[in-house]
């Protein structure tokens, strides 16, 4: 038997302030850190035949076994290279450069007494920036921003002690769509959607990681679209929905995700009607044309 999806027939204290989010900030491409690569091959740096470097990269010299201090650079067995690291008493101090196996620079990260703390930014293979990090004694800790190839701002999303904690945004064509809020990785609270032109598209809260409360759906001139209420992220009582014009679009009443569902025509005439149960399409489905003449039935 078919089963058709309730989703599919409907088609705090903030620790950071969109304020502090720069829609503009870009991270260097890989060919604005071309001087400083070139610093380490205008340096005397070791490879594996003098320096040993364990899982944990800690560099020892391998003719005293002392910490190693200086360049470290690292291969694929192929020769090209793998990692260029930077060490001080045998833990990663400064900037390490990592690259793929076809040559391409894939991240540069900054460590701190063997710990990642400052930036990490990954990268595309068009050298274009693809992520940017910020760490603090290993822990992902401020703002992270991600890039589409092209270079364009997708999300923003806040960090404290390794988790999402704060707003979260994405964006297109350098227009915030979405605004939310996590609290250690789960959606809490406000959240809201916006169209290209600014206005708004949903609001809603979430609670625990799931919808929760009243949400609202507009159309692009603002006007309300789709009135749900959950809870638990499980759509409860009535919903509603409207035509730009104000008049009814749709109306579902649903206790316990059982319910009847009917859609109008903007003329008025019924579109569509059926019975929902255990939030899923159920029994004979009835389809008009915008005369009111039945088209089919459909069985679930």
């Amino acid at each position: 038997m078919k089963k058709l999806n309730l989703l599919f027939v409907f088609g705090l204290i903030f620790f950071t302030s969109f304020s502090e989010v720069n829609k503009n900030f870009k991270p260097k491409n890989v060919y604005e850190t071309y001087d400083m690569i070139a610093e380490v091959y205008n340096t005397d740096f070791s490879t594996s035949a003098n320096v040993s470097v364990d899982y944990n990269n800690q560099a020892v010299n391998l003719g005293d076994n002392s910490s190693y201090s200086g360049y470290y650079v690292d291969y694929y067995s192929s020769g090209s290279v793998k990692a260029i690291k930077n060490f001080k008493n045998g833990k990663l101090e400064g900037d390490s450069f990592f690259y793929s196996s076809a040559g391409t620079l894939e991240k540069i990260a900054s460590y701190k007494n063997g710990s990642k703390t400052g930036s990490e930014t990954e990268y595309y293979d068009n050298g274009s920036p693809k992520a940017y990090r910020e760490y603090v004694n290993g822990v992902q800790n401020g703002l992270e921003y991600n890039y589409d190839d092209t270079g364009l701002l997708k999300t923003v999303f806040t960090y404290k002690y390794g988790a999402k904690n704060g707003e979260a945004y994405k964006f297109s064509d350098g227009i915030v769509i979405e605004k939310e809020f996590y609290a250690n990785n789960k959606l809490e609270g406000e959240a809201q959607s916006f169209y290209a032109n600014g206005k708004k598209k949903s609001s809603g809260t979430f609670k625990n990681d799931y919808r929760d409360g009243k949400w609202l759906w507009y159309h692009p001139d603002g006007e309300l679209k789709l009135e749900e209420t959950y809870v638990s992220g499980k759509v409860l009582g009535d919903i509603k929905g409207f035509f730009p014009d104000g008049s009814v679009e749709r109306n579902i009443s649903l206790v316990n995700g059982n319910g009847d569902f009917v859609q109008y025509y903007d003329n008025g005439i019924v579109k569509a009607k059926g019975q929902f149960y255990d939030y899923s399409a159920t029994g004979e489905w009835f389809f008009y044309d915008k005369n009111g003449n039945l088209v089919t039935v459909n069985y679930f």
